[in-house]
């Protein structure tokens, strides 16, 4: 159990540099590395023969062209056997050669770390809404209070993630949302809604760690402004 309100959290970044600029996505990565992992459940969030609810402890993202595997938790040990044993990278018709791989190490904050503030933005869409938050959201006409509904949301999406990783909050989180645009986005044959977002809040966010819906495909990251590690 980590402290209440104050913790950090072990993140491992793996990297796969390509003969080429990788122009695939998160899903092309997770689908190209569970295809040659396939038994190895942390890997595609599953368990036995169904899903496993929790976090996603694996992560798949594209930053700067180059494919990366984040990792926490029951994650770490497997990215780094993946370190040691990399493969190429299929993509419909494209063969992306990994000529190099680099592994690092971070412990990341998490949660609130006294009175401090935060800001973030994002730096891959953001999937904030369900089925009824969409509706909702659908029908507010007013930029302001879409600007207050998605606050929410990224609270809750805060609290999801410390319950994930057992981190107790005490505090009340506070977001606020300085300014978003909508992007439509394309995620297999389904058309999505997602945001590209900048906000200020009082919770600490891990490195890479990103929040909202289909984390494990690389979206919801979000940047600590002035954090140039990203």
């Amino acid at each position: 159990m980590r402290e209440k309100n104050n913790s950090k959290i072990h993140v491992r970044v793996l990297t796969l540099y390509t003969d080429k600029p990788f122009k695939g996505y998160g899903s092309d990565v997770r689908r190209a590395i569970t295809a040659r992992f396939k038994d190895i459940p942390v890997l595609h969030n599953h368990k036995g023969i169904g899903f496993d609810y929790k976090s996603p402890r694996v992560r798949y993202l594209v930053l700067h062209d180059y494919p990366r595997l984040v990792s926490f938790d029951e994650g770490l040990e497997i990215v780094e056997q993946i370190y040691h044993e990399p493969s190429d990278i299929r993509v419909g018709s494209w063969l992306y050669a990994v000529t190099g791989t680099e592994l690092e190490d971070m412990i990341e904050p998490i949660g609130m770390m006294g009175e401090d503030s935060y800001r973030y933005r994002s730096i891959s869409p953001w999937l904030a809404l369900n089925e009824e938050n969409h509706s909702i959201y659908a029908k507010t006409m007013s930029f302001l209070e879409r600007k207050e509904l998605l606050a929410r949301i990224l609270i809750a999406n805060m609290l999801a993630l410390s319950k994930n990783v057992n981190l107790e909050i005490e505090k009340m989180i506070k977001v606020k949302v300085n300014t978003f645009t909508e992007t439509s986005l394309q995620v297999g044959q389904v058309t999505m809604l997602g945001f590209k977002i900048e906000f200020e809040t009082n919770f600490r966010l891990p490195t890479f760690i990103g929040v909202g819906k289909l984390v494990s495909k690389g979206f919801g990251v979000m940047q600590l402004i002035h954090d140039h590690r990203i």
